[in-house]
């Protein structure tokens, strides 16, 4: 939901180039017609799939991170079905 903490997952920025968080997509939602505002529906979504992607690529570990893989997942099934309506 909020951007990750660096300062406990000290090594996240190593692995993730371009951070997205709900929030960010959030504010931009928000934004309309502003500069920081989403153009097109395109750019939501490829920022909402960035989440995903960002999540699976972090939480690499097969035990600890496999709920979370699991959770992306699903959610990015659950918006794929969404756009097809």
């Amino acid at each position: 939901m909020k951007p990750v903490d660096t300062n406990i997952f000290k090594d996240y920025l190593d692995v993730v180039k371009h951070p997205k968080c709900f929030q960010s997509v959030d504010a931009k939602l928000k934004a309309r017609g502003k500069d920081a505002s989403y153009l097109t529906n395109e750019s939501f979504i490829r920022d909402v799939r960035l989440i995903f992607q960002n999540c699976k690529a972090y939480n690499t570990d097969p035990v600890r991170g496999a709920d979370i893989c699991k959770l992306a997942d699903t959610l990015a099934d659950a918006l794929d079905q969404l756009l097809v309506l």
